[in-house]
């Protein structure tokens, strides 16, 4: 009986006839749910940039191809296109370079990429400017629309997950800058305009699984009953170590990581994981999944070599020697 169930949120007012994207997950062997991490808030070619991090983690996700991507937003600094370019270290058309070098290798587990507002930069400083995700989209060899599904500048999306016969519409977005200075009342706000069971959260470089719970009303067969519903909240970390900008205003710490989430395919459960502690032999300490002597090298257009240990770029010159901002490794240079 409990198989057939309507559920009755509110009064329906309009409909919007754009079809929503599905996102297919396959089940992880031997389980009962897909995975799907929510990664953003990479911010490459800042100062701070933590790409040792990044490496764990995508050499850990080519380990694990049944684990699904949704790109978060703030991908690139893209400073160049604003008035500051103190904590920016190298281009944007390099940035592009080190992100398709990065993400290639996971490129057919990435489904859906969303504006942040420093990608957005781009679009607000560059006149006649492409679609910066609709090219980056196409260099990993995506069609967006039917391989990939993009964003919108300054807008969310929901987005349906679909795991065997189980479904789960969410609704993802980056958010604005009061977001990171006013976080609580970020979060209050959301779930009052967005029904769904889980809303996930960029651009506040925290990492947390909340949720609230309501009541309902539920169709099962012919009768009606009071159904109680849960709602999680997620946010989504990032890759910047603490910049200069947040310890000026004193904002939190940040959390460096991806979320993972589990879609369970057997009854309607989510589940959250904290790869730092669900895999932390790997994203944190490295572990059999991380291999620096394996990264392919990269030419870096600026003169800077790349770590030899953990593959990081985010590298500086001390005299005789380079040094890694990383991993703190430091090197002799070749013919000095």
């Amino acid at each position: 009986m409990l198989e057939k169930i309507e559920t009755l949120p509110g009064i329906p007012l309009d409909y919007d006839q754009v079809e929503l994207y599905e996102i297919n997950l396959p089940v992880k062997k031997g389980t009962s749910y897909g995975e799907l991490m929510f990664m953003g808030d990479l911010h490459i070619g800042h100062k701070s940039f933590s790409a040792s991090h990044l490496h764990k983690y995508l050499n850990f996700l080519r380990k694990e191809p049944h684990i699904k991507i949704i790109g978060m937003g703030d991908y690139f600094e893209a400073e160049e296109y604003t008035n500051f370019l103190r904590n920016q270290e190298n281009p944007l058309d390099v940035q592009i370079k080190l992100f398709l070098e990065k993400f290639i290798p996971v490129k057919d587990q990435i489904k859906v990429l969303l504006y942040g507002n420093h990608d957005e930069r781009f679009m607000r400083g560059a006149k006649n400017a492409v679609d910066l995700l609709g090219f980056v989209a196409l260099k990993l060899g995506k069609v967006p629309g039917k391989d990939i599904y993009l964003g919108k500048p300054e807008r969310g999306m929901l987005v349906v997950i679909k795991v065997k016969n189980k479904a789960y519409p969410i609704y993802i977005h980056h958010s604005a800058t009061r977001a990171t200075v006013n976080l609580m009342s970020q979060l209050k706000r959301t779930p009052m305009n967005w029904a769904v069971p889980l809303i996930a959260h960029g651009h506040v470089h925290k990492m947390s699984w909340t949720y609230r719970t309501f009541f309902s009303v539920s169709k099962i067969g012919n009768s009606y009953y009071r159904s109680i519903f849960r709602q999680y909240l997620l946010l989504t970390g990032c890759f910047l170590r603490y910049p200069s900008y947040a310890e000026k205003i004193s904002m939190p710490i940040t959390d460096i990581g991806a979320p993972i989430v589990r879609f369970y395919t057997d009854r309607y459960e989510l589940e959250y994981v904290d790869p730092r502690i669900a895999y932390k032999d790997y994203v944190i300490k490295g572990g059999e999944y991380y291999n620096p002597a394996k990264v392919i090298p990269f030419h870096y257009e600026l003169g800077r070599p790349r770590c030899p240990r953990c593959g990081s770029f985010h590298v500086h010159s001390r005299g005789k020697e380079w040094g890694c901002y990383d991993c703190h490794h430091r090197w002799k240079k070749v013919g000095v």
